[in-house]
C-alpha cells in the first residue's frame, strides 16, 4: 500500500479516525469495532424497516421477523436500535373478545370467566379494560365504624347481609379485616373465656356468641372483675380497651349497645348503612 493511501484510510463508519491496521480488508477503527461488536448491524433494507415498524404492537415479534421475509430476530433487533418489539397486548385488536369477556366477568365473576373463555388471559383483560362495572366497591368510613361494632359478636354471614354491598359475601368481611387490619377482629370487644378466666373472677358476666358457640368476656365488664395480683400492665391494657369500646359506641355503658347489636343484626334481613 502506498503512502498516499495510508494517509486516506479512514474508517468506514465515522470517517474521521484511521483504519484499525493497514491490511486491505480492515474497514473500521479502533473504537468503532468496539462499539460494532457489542452494536452489531442488521441488513434489513428500508421497505423492510417501515413494514416492520408498521407492525409494532399489532403482532408478536416472531411473527413480524417472518412477515417482513423470513429474517431472524436478531436481525430484526439489530436493524432497529431502540425500537420495542415486546408484545404486551395482543387484544388490542380484538375488542369484540375484550368485551364479551368484560360483560362475561362483571356477571359471573374471574372463575367463571376463565372456564368460558379457556384460551384467554381474563385476568390480563380486566385489569386493563374496565368495561365493566367495578364488582368491587369501597369500604366508606360509616360501614368501618359499623364493622368495628360487629366485630367478633355478630357472624361474618350476618355482617354481609347487614351491609348488602354487590358480589361480596362473608368472605368480604373476612377479608378486610386480614388484608386491611391484619387480624381476625375477633377479639375487638372481648376476650375468650377459657383466657378471660386466668385474669377474672367467676362473677365477671359472659356473652353467648350463637354464631360460634362460645362465650366471652366484654372489655367493659373485665374492668370491673379483675382478679387481685393481676400485673397492673394488663390491668391498664383492659382499661384501654374498655374505654376503646365506650368511644366506638359513643356510650359510657357501651355493654347495652353491644347486645343490641348482637340481637337486631343476627339471622335477619337487616338495612344496610349509607
Amino acid at each position: 500500500m502506498s503512502r498516499l493511501s495510508k494517509e486516506i484510510a479512514r474508517c468506514l463508519r465515522c470517517k474521521m479516525r484511521p483504519r484499525r491496521s493497514d491490511h486491505h480488508n480492515t474497514k473500521w477503527c479502533r473504537r468503532c469495532r468496539r462499539h460494532l461488536l457489542s452494536n452489531p448491524k442488521g441488513t434489513l433494507t428500508k421497505d423492510q424497516k417501515k413494514m416492520a415498524l408498521s407492525l409494532v404492537g399489532k403482532m408478536p415479534r416472531e411473527e413480524i421477523a417472518q412477515e417482513i421475509g423470513g429474517v431472524s430476530i436478531a436481525n430484526l433487533k439489530r436493524s432497529l436500535p431502540g425500537v420495542s418489539f415486546a408484545f404486551h397486548n395482543k387484544y388490542c385488536i380484538n375488542q369484540g373478545l375484550v368485551r364479551d369477556v368484560c360483560r362475561s366477568y362483571e356477571k359471573n365473576g374471574r372463575k367463571k370467566t376463565e372456564q368460558a373463555f379457556p384460551n384467554v388471559r381474563v385476568r390480563s383483560i380486566v385489569e386493563r379494560y374496565k368495561f365493566f362495572k367495578p364488582r368491587r366497591i369501597r369500604w366508606k368510613d360509616s360501614q368501618i365504624i359499623e364493622l368495628v361494632k360487629m366485630a367478633g359478636i355478630v357472624s361474618f354471614k350476618d355482617q354481609a347481609r347487614y351491609f348488602k354491598r354487590p358480589n361480596a359475601f362473608e368472605g368480604s368481611i373476612k377479608s378486610f379485616w386480614i388484608k386491611r387490619m391484619g387480624f381476625g377482629g375477633g377479639s375487638i370487644h372481648g376476650m375468650s373465656n377459657w383466657m378471660a378466666k386466668e385474669i377474672v373472677t367467676d362473677k365477671c358476666p359472659r356473652m353467648n356468641l350463637p354464631h360460634s358457640r362460645k362465650k366471652i368476656c366484654l372489655w367493659a365488664d373485665m374492668q370491673d372483675h379483675l382478679k387481685i395480683g393481676v400485673p397492673k400492665f394488663i390491668c391498664d391494657a383492659v382499661k384501654m380497651l374498655a374505654h376503646f369500646q365506650g368511644w366506638i359506641f359513643a356510650n359510657e355503658q357501651p355493654k347495652i349497645a353491644i347486645y343490641k347489636i348482637s340481637k337486631e343484626r343476627r339471622g335477619r334481613e337487616n338495612v344496610g348503612v349509607s
